[in-house]
């Protein structure tokens, strides 16, 4: 992922030496933690599984004084995938601590928890909705044409019942 945490006008890039922190990330049955960090820096993201999945429920940010934990219920964030399977958005995702203002950026996330590959590879992604974009014209046209040929079918039904009616010859 590429990102960067935010406070009014103070911007920090924290993609370019960030790796992962095993000594301080964790994993259960349950829930877990996968800490990236670069000095005393440091992200920690905190997944909780379900019966067929997990989610992202609050990710703690601690870069150079900026700190804030970010909860998935403050911010709507709907980061969770099948077990099995990754969570990627390409798309520029905002995560905001309402409390500090603190605000972690990101784009071009590709996560995976619990299960995973033991070739190091990310199973099956699932797209987030800011990835499918508002492309609507393809929708759009579909419905006129089934709308306009409902019509059409219409229109000749009752054409045709008005030129047939049935009349009896006198004997």
């Amino acid at each position: 992922m590429q990102a960067q945490v935010s406070k009014g006008t103070e911007v920090v890039n924290v993609t370019k030496d960030y790796t992962v922190d095993l000594k301080k990330s964790s994993c259960t049955d349950k829930d877990g933690t996968l800490v990236i960090a670069s000095g005393e820096n440091s992200l920690a993201m905190n997944f909780v599984a379900t019966n067929k999945s997990y989610s992202l429920t609050q990710v703690t940010v601690n870069v150079n004084g900026l700190v804030g934990n970010i909860s998935s219920s403050d911010d709507k964030s709907d980061i969770e995938a099948a077990f099995g399977a990754s969570y990627k958005c390409n798309a520029h995702l905002k995560l905001t601590d309402p409390a500090t203002n603190v605000t972690l950026e990101t784009w071009n996330l590709q996560l995976q928890a619990f299960t995973f590959d033991t070739a190091g590879k990310f199973d099956t992604a699932l797209v987030c909705a800011y990835d499918m974009g508002d492309n609507i014209v393809i929708p759009l046209a579909v419905g006129c044409a089934l709308g306009g040929l409902i019509i059409i079918i219409l229109i000749a039904y009752f054409i045709g019942r008005r030129r047939v009616k049935h009349h009896y010859e006198a004997m």
